[in-house]
């Protein structure tokens, strides 16, 4: 299951961001910032959450089947993404149906997201 890839997904997503423009518009500068600009990078995941959306994510589409859904809960108000996981495995081998795609953040997703509100 996506113990261990949902963070990494995340974490490629974090990794994305800063090597965008964000922090600079080389990637000298993006470097220099990243390591010497005093940062702190954050995760707002709560581990109750994320185990709970790893398993509804795997629930009804299991992750042998071909078709990719995502979970992610988002805090109302603040915005704080306290967990986010989907039904692949983070890697290489399509024949696993691993993906290095995060399929909640990724322009490669539909957008026939359910929302849910309290």
């Amino acid at each position: 299951m996506c113990v261990v890839s949902c963070p990494l997904l995340l974490l490629a997503g974090v990794v994305q961001l800063l090597h965008s423009n964000l922090l600079g518009s080389s990637e000298s500068e993006r470097l220099t910032q990243l390591y010497e600009g005093g940062l702190s990078i954050h995760s707002t995941l709560l581990p109750t959450d994320q185990a709970n959306a790893q398993a509804a994510a795997v629930s009804k589409i299991s992750i042998k089947d071909p078709v990719a859904n995502d979970v992610v809960s988002i805090q109302p108000g603040t915005g704080d993404v306290l967990a986010m996981a989907q039904n692949r495995d983070y890697g290489l081998n399509t024949s696993e149906n691993q993906s290095e795609v995060n399929y909640a953040t990724s322009s490669a997703r539909w957008d026939l997201h359910s929302r849910y509100s309290p």
